[in-house]
């Protein structure tokens, strides 16, 4: 990824900070995401995207200004650290602290392109399964995803960071009919990990058991309606953990004091 060096990072955020800020960053990243969709064991779509540049935020009194730009060079952000410091017009407050390297928590074991573990392979493997398990099985749509990410930070306050990111996921779809009704069972297998995470991984497990669900939907009884508990299984909670209370607890909202969560500490919710 195209890069800066300590000293034109250490320019760019006193630049930054010449108008009064308290905090700036620069974000930069590199990242490829790869979609491969399998129809009935045929790959009916493939797509690859790259997203590159950086990102250049200032932070004053509760305040953040930001900018992006796609062309990361050196003389770029000075001229997006000039233009965002402008907003403000105070003197200097804050100084660019010596940088240190902030070690990340994550490592990619196997990288994306290692030729080791073919994913499209497990996803064919695991598609045909659901087709084999019944003829009840009229359609199987498989899906593949990657995003590979690499990026580098460096801040006013002497974080200096670089970190390899990997989400890979490989999902499911089987979709069974008796010629009157149709019932569609999906399931996906994702981790924030790379090739490494389809170790000990068993596709045509994996494949089976959706087409298995599909036709014992199939041939269920219809639900009775009404009241009911509702049970949230321990693998499948966070998307409503955050709707609930994720978002109340972003800096954001925290920082100004309009979060409901705000002087709760100790207290139970």
């Amino acid at each position: 990824m195209k890069t800066i060096t300590q000293d034109q990072a250490r320019e760019i955020l006193t630049l930054a900070l010449a108008t009064g800020g308290e905090f700036a960053e620069v974000f930069m990243e590199d990242t490829l995401y790869d979609t491969v969709e399998m129809t009935s064991g045929n790959i009916t779509r493939s797509t690859t995207s790259h997203v590159k540049g950086a990102a250049l935020r200032i932070i004053k009194d509760g305040m953040e200004i930001n900018g992006s730009i796609s062309d990361a060079t050196f003389d770029k952000l000075t001229k997006l650290a000039q233009k965002l410091a402008s907003t403000f017009t105070e003197k200097r407050i804050a100084e660019v602290e010596p940088f240190k390297e902030v070690k990340a928590g994550g490592q990619v074991k196997i990288k994306p392109n290692n030729s080791s573990i073919d994913p499209l392979k497990l996803l064919g493997e695991a598609s045909q399964a659901a087709k084999d398990f019944s003829p009840e099985i009229v359609q199987v749509i498989g899906n593949f995803w990657r995003r590979h990410q690499n990026i580098q930070v460096f801040a006013s306050d002497g974080t200096w960071a670089f970190d390899e990111r990997c989400q890979t996921r490989l999902s499911l779809s089987a979709v069974a009919s008796d010629g009157k009704n149709m019932q569609t069972i999906s399931d996906s297998f994702g981790r924030n990990q790379g090739l490494e995470m389809f170790e000990g991984f068993d596709p045509v497990s994996f494949g089976r058991d959706i087409a298995s669900s599909a036709v014992t939907m199939l041939h269920a009884d219809e639900m009775v309606g009404g009241e009911m508990p509702v049970v949230i299984h321990n693998a499948f909670g966070g998307v409503i953990l955050h709707e609930a209370c994720g978002h109340s607890l972003e800096a954001t909202s925290v920082a100004k004091g309009l979060s409901v969560f705000c002087g709760k500490l100790g207290q139970q919710i």
